[in-house]
């Protein structure tokens, strides 16, 4: 999978393909076999590959805790930590390009959709096991 930190630190419109290939070790030409339909499949698979690995580290976290309210709380806290040690250069794996070009980019719009839909069912989902409406 496609590394996603380009995509992260400088969003969709400011991560070029020359970009990806590069930071990817990989030769120029054998990135679009893979992603034939070019920035935005690879954008697309970017999202989804980062918003499921993302999912299962809240996931982790939350379980971990002594209750749902303390695992989101801890979830909370992990992300402020990351942003404050990263200079607020490593930010949300999906927000970034979300908040950039998912209301302007239908390729993208309906993956950063279907993310943020997953993160919000796994929380919700043990708030409801906790008795917590």
């Amino acid at each position: 999978m496609p590394r996603a930190e380009p995509f992260r630190r400088r969003g969709f419109t400011g991560t070029g393909m020359k970009q990806v290939v590069a930071e990817a070790q990989a030769p120029f030409g054998s990135l679009y076999p893979f992603f034939p339909g070019g920035k935005e499949q690879l954008g697309g698979e970017v999202v989804r590959w980062s918003g499921a690995r993302y999912l299962e580290l809240v996931t982790a976290v939350i379980d971990a805790a002594s209750d749902a309210v303390a695992g989101i709380e801890d979830c909370f806290a992990g992300a402020a930590r990351v942003l404050a040690e990263t200079h607020h250069t490593d930010a949300c794996p999906i927000g970034t390009v979300a908040l950039e070009v998912a209301g302007t980019n239908e390729p993208l719009r309906p993956a950063t959709a279907q993310v943020f839909e997953t993160w919000i069912a796994a929380p919700a989902e043990r708030y409801a096991a906790a008795g917590i409406p």
